[in-house]
């Protein structure tokens, strides 16, 4: 299939075929049955034939195993390997409670001509997903064959893409003076004043970000060694001597370890948290290598959070960066529902709304915050998708590039606006911390819009106002935090909370563990 509304067609056909294959298996069972009497498997007496029991007892089994397997949705993306070739990568979500024994049973007696890839770690804090290897039948024969506790959701792996389709990129090593973007930032004027004069002194002491994206090169000068390698998870990552096959590799400070060699990952660090083209200059940045160049797999992206979520990490300290975009997201995907976890254990996510002139495809859920791109006269850029939380600088911005430890280049994409809006966050987090206050992600999050700057820009029929990110004045910004709301407790033991998305007035279940 081609496209989800294939799929869909495929789906109701599957239906349709399972539901008759059960009746042809049923209609077999009862013939080879001896017995003429009637009766049903719970008014047949000891006298009545065993056989006809046992027949109408299988017909309700096997009628029930097909309506559970034609209710599994199924997702094949476009640009998967399985729309491509029918055969690729597959990941399973479980429904309800799902426990570290489940998800390795899966890998145990796997049918033909598929095989096991990997699976989270939920009982350690980890994301409750599987994925194997297969055509879909495979899968189907895999569902049949284990004991579910809900009905899982199925899709194939798709691409994800580095958010700079639309970027342009010069060779300048230098840039004169200071960037326009941390000049513009410090002050709710869109006139240029050549400072930077940004809230509080602590400049992100103390907190760590960690960039899910093509790497950092760690020894660049713009990062005076608070740049350290963390993690690497994609397609052909090198494996440990020991290890015959692997999916990630835990860096250990080695620095031929989550390398950039696409730019990306590198440019976004350094505005986060370069020395003199950074928002936040002492910073810890962290490099997760989830993608080889301009596309990787979703399925890096998971295994990077769910071993990131296993590791304890100071969550009130701890922001992720992603500015890694999918094509035609669904906003209900499974996929996209896991970085909801990250925000649930306290950790503030900031990721890139893209630039595709669409709204933005990323789930709106409290904790993370979604940045569009706005051009140096506080408009929206044109290529930004619309829908963010925030707006900043995103065209003609300078910053780290590979190649050297001086160079430099200049980029424009949401990319860079969302590493702006992570430098910031990481900001008043540090200012925090050395307060002794503890803001949790939508703290954060309404902090920095309270304290945005308030743009009105051209809209479809009249001016629509949105929020410019804003980092002056320090005892403002403080005072915003203060009177932010804090997040409802969760309760109860449900793993599986219902959020409400506003836009479509209904109601998702996110699979977080």
């Amino acid at each position: 299939p081609s496209s989800d509304t294939d799929i869909s067609q495929n789906h109701l056909r599957t239906h349709t075929m399972l539901s008759a294959i059960a009746l042809c298996l049923v209609s077999l069972t009862l013939q080879t049955a001896t017995a003429a009497k009637s009766c049903t498997a719970k008014s047949c007496t000891a006298n009545d034939d065993t056989d006809t029991v046992v027949a109408i007892k299988r017909k309700s089994m096997i009628q029930r195993r097909a309506d559970f397997l034609a209710s599994v949705e199924f997702k094949v993306h476009p640009d998967s390997d399985v729309a491509k070739t029918g055969r690729g990568e597959w990941i399973i979500y479980p429904e309800g409670n799902c426990g570290q024994e489940d998800l390795e049973s899966l890998a145990k007696d796997m049918p033909t001509d598929t095989r096991a890839i990997l699976h989270g770690h939920p009982d350690k804090g980890g994301l409750c997903f599987f994925v194997m290897e297969g055509t879909r039948e495979g899968v189907w024969q895999k569902l049949a064959m284990h004991r579910w506790n809900g009905t899982p959701k199925v899709e194939a792996n798709r691409a994800l893409y580095v958010d700079a389709e639309a970027a342009e990129e010069s060779e300048r090593l230098e840039e004169a003076g200071l960037p326009w973007g941390l000049d513009l930032i410090d002050q709710k004027s869109s006139t240029l004043h050549g400072k930077f004069e940004p809230m509080g002194n602590q400049k992100g002491k103390g907190v760590k970000v960690y960039v899910l994206d093509s790497g950092i090169r760690t020894s660049h000068k713009e990062f005076e060694g608070r740049a350290v390698p963390e993690l690497e998870v994609f397609e052909g990552v090198k494996c440990e001597w020991y290890e015959k096959s692997c999916v990630m590799r835990k860096c250990r400070g080695r620095t031929d370890c989550a390398v950039d060699g696409h730019g990306h990952g590198t440019f976004c660090a350094g505005i986060i948290g370069g020395k003199n083209v950074g928002v936040a200059p002492k910073v810890g940045l962290h490099a997760v290598k989830v993608i080889d160049g301009p596309v990787g797999k979703v399925t890096s992206l998971h295994t990077a959070l769910d071993w990131l979520l296993q590791q304890n990490l100071a969550s009130s300290s701890t922001v992720f960066s992603l500015s890694l975009n999918l094509q035609h997201p669904d906003p209900f995907s499974p996929a996209l529902q896991f970085l909801n976890y990250a925000s649930i254990n306290g950790v503030t996510l900031v990721v890139a709304a893209g630039n595709s002139r669409k709204k933005t495809g990323w789930p709106p859920f409290a904790g993370a915050i979604t940045v569009g791109a706005s051009t140096k006269s506080d408009e929206i850029w044109a290529e930004s998708n619309e829908g963010g939380d925030i707006y900043a600088p995103g065209v003609d911005i300078t910053s780290a590039w590979i190649g050297s430890d001086i160079k430099k280049k200049k980029r424009s994409g949401t990319s860079a606006a969302s590493s702006y809006v992570a430098g910031a966050a990481t900001r008043l987090l540090s200012e925090a911390k050395h307060q002794g206050l503890t803001f949790a992600p939508l703290k954060v999050k309404q902090t920095l819009q309270a304290h945005g700057s308030r743009k009105y820009v051209p809209g479809k029929h009249k001016k629509k106002m949105i929020k410019r990110l804003f980092i002056g004045n320090a005892e403002g910004w403080m005072k915003r935090a203060q009177e932010a709301v804090e997040p409802e407790q969760q309760t109860g033991t449900d793993p599986l909370p219902y959020w409400h998305h506003s836009d479509t007035n209904r109601t998702m279940k996110l699979v977080l563990r």
